[in-house]
């Protein structure tokens, strides 16, 4: 929901207002509504299994089968981690058939995120993982993480600018070219350097320019 309002509020003056980004981000906020709130009592979590495997079979397998150029799509990557969840929330589906759909579902698509090597798909799925076993260790924290994580966030852009300035900067970017062939400073390095010098100049920290670069 917070990417959705921010795509409506800082979309470039001159740039048309696609819906179907707004609608993706609105069903995606939905799904998980309806799974938090109301769990089994609407639709019932096995129901999921079947349609990611649908999905994953009709849309990822003839990609990865096909090895065409789109199968190193960002998107493909993006999606693949998303259904995962589905697939995590029935890792105890107790009947066997099933598990074993959900098993096979899960595999399929962890090769599909790695294979679209989508460097973005593939940090979440590694903080995913790691939030997955260590959240009951951590749970009496969160509030306070995820508060610190939305405070510091304009951190991490200028962790990432100045790292392409240094040698471990230059090393991360060797082993991103290694392991998914695309760089680690993608041209982001860039349009981001000029957006926080003119973002700093003006005053608009926090809120932007209203330019969704």
């Amino acid at each position: 929901l917070l990417f959705a309002v921010y795509y409506v509020l800082n979309i470039n003056g001159d740039a048309p207002l696609k819906m179907e980004y707004i609608s993706y981000f609105l069903i995606i906020v939905a799904l998980f509504t309806a799974i938090v709130f109301f769990r089994n009592r609407i639709v019932d979590k096995r129901i999921w299994i079947l349609f990611v495997f649908i999905y994953a079979n009709v849309f990822f397998l003839p990609i990865l089968l096909s090895f065409n150029k789109l199968i190193a799509a960002n998107s493909n990557g993006i999606i693949a981690f998303l259904l995962l969840f589905f697939c995590l929330i029935n890792l105890n589906e107790k009947n066997i058939v099933l598990r074993s759909l959900n098993i096979y579902t899960a595999i399929l698509l962890v090769i599909t995120l790695f294979t679209a090597t989508s460097r973005t798909a593939m940090m979440a799925f590694f903080i995913a993982i790691f939030v997955f076993f260590t959240i009951k260790y951590l749970h009496k924290y969160t509030f306070l993480i995820v508060s610190s994580l939305i405070l510091l966030s304009p951190a991490a852009t200028g962790i990432y600018l100045y790292l392409k300035h240094t040698s471990f900067g230059t090393a991360l970017n060797n082993l991103t070219i290694e392991v998914t062939g695309k760089s680690f400073f993608s041209g982001r390095d860039i349009i981001w350097s000029e957006a926080l010098d003119q973002v700093l100049q003006n005053g608009k920290f926090w809120t932007g320019l209203g330019s969704n670069t």
